[in-house]
């Protein structure tokens, strides 16, 4: 799975090969972005990229590469394994879709051990979807089938319900007029702003408590980053990481950006999940500008690293 050190374009890779997760996905997203542009330019909709990763394996370097190109993705059942790059999801808000009727009947995960009903209480952005439901589902209505097997199985309110459903309109890639209809015309807007109860049936209380904690755990990454700054300059990160990093206390998390600051592996791994955020961003406005100009590289060294 690791990039040849002077990765190849498509006309030059040689097909008795497979090759890698990073290189097929930049390439099927460039080619995407190009014909969406081509597409917008005429008048008509566009496409999203939304590929399938960690359906089945632990697909690392093409969840990596999702992160920073997808829009959306679906049966990502693996992530519930790689905390960080969950924590990534869910400060992106990238959008998941879930199937947990096909991936039980695939023999993938039974229900019980789905990270549906744990990625929708972290506040992640997902949904439920189907897959081959001519395999997997018995009426005729195979999205009412998924929610409601879901509301039973994991014991999910009306309100979680419609978070979800809300989230799958998000998520879609229905035009902007059509979410304006589903959702109201303000569903852009950050927060409680861009709720419409009457048709989102999702209570502002619930919008309200969501925004909130995406926001501290925005204000908690910046802080962490300020504190690194604010401390002597290091010859670089990997120096910092390096440190001996004493033993929390018990009553401490392992695993946390806001703790003492005598921990400095707190500031670097900050500072690495800002470096992640920002690639995205930098995929994320070449897409934006429609596939104008020169498109980002395709790898990162540190991610690579």
């Amino acid at each position: 799975q690791d990039l040849p050190p002077r990765p190849r374009p498509p006309h030059q890779w040689p097909w008795a090969e497979n090759p890698p997760d990073l290189w097929f996905n930049y390439y099927v997203w460039a080619n995407v972005q190009s014909l969406n542009h081509f597409r917008a330019s005429r008048g008509l909709n566009v496409f999203q990229y939304r590929p399938n990763a960690g359906e089945i394996t632990l697909e690392l370097p093409h969840m990596v590469s999702a992160f920073l190109l997808a829009d959306s993705v679906n049966n990502s059942l693996k992530l519930a394994e790689l905390p960080a790059l969950q924590y990534l999801y869910y400060l992106a808000q990238i959008g998941i879709c879930l199937c947990p009727l096909a991936n039980n009947g695939l023999h993938q995960m039974p229900h019980d051990k789905n990270p549906f009903p744990l990625f929708l209480k972290r506040g992640l952005r997902v949904s439920l979807c189907t897959d081959a439901p001519l395999h997997f589902h018995h009426t005729l209505d195979p999205v009412n089938e998924e929610y409601g097997t879901a509301a039973k199985l994991y014991k999910l309110s009306c309100t979680d319900l419609c978070e979800a459903a809300r989230n799958s309109i998000l998520i879609s890639g229905f035009e902007h007029q059509v979410k304006c209809q589903w959702l109201g015309e303000n569903y852009l807007a950050e927060g409680v702003a861009g709720n419409c109860f009457a048709l989102s049936h999702v209570p502002d209380v619930r919008i309200e408590f969501r925004s909130e904690n995406w926001s501290t755990e925005v204000a908690t990454l910046q802080a962490a980053i300020a504190r690194l700054k604010s401390k002597p300059r290091r010859s670089s990160l990997a120096s910092v990481a390096s440190e001996a990093v004493p033993t929390p206390p018990a009553h401490h998390q392992e695993i946390s950006l806001c703790g003492p600051d005598e921990y400095p592996a707190h500031g670097t791994a900050a500072a690495m999940l800002r470096e992640a955020l920002a690639l995205r961003q930098t995929y994320q406005a070449y897409h934006a500008r429609g596939g104008r100009g020169s498109p980002p590289p395709f790898c990162c060294p540190a991610l690579a690293a």
